[in-house]
């Protein structure tokens, strides 16, 4: 498709990239998370939306960086 093709190849593959990861669809190669892991980041991702609705990005940022420390702390201290 020439040049136009060229221009859109890159969107076209973030697109895909993004569906993929958005869908959790599992790629060879990767490490599948259990149920629980699964469940335990729609809880987190849950809280997070209720706890930053309706505030500044600023304040929504100190709040994600808050829970993933709390989280790395409930995990052990693993990164």
């Amino acid at each position: 498709m020439g040049l136009v093709g060229a221009l859109l190849a890159l969107p076209a593959a973030a697109a895909a990239i993004m569906l993929v990861r958005e869908l959790r669809v599992e790629l060879p190669g990767e490490d599948r998370p259990d149920h629980g892991t699964r469940a335990r980041d729609a809880s987190a991702e849950a809280e997070y939306e209720r706890r930053v609705e309706g505030v500044p990005a600023e304040q929504a940022a100190a709040v994600a960086v808050e829970m993933s420390e709390d989280r790395r702390v409930e995990d052990g201290g693993k990164a």
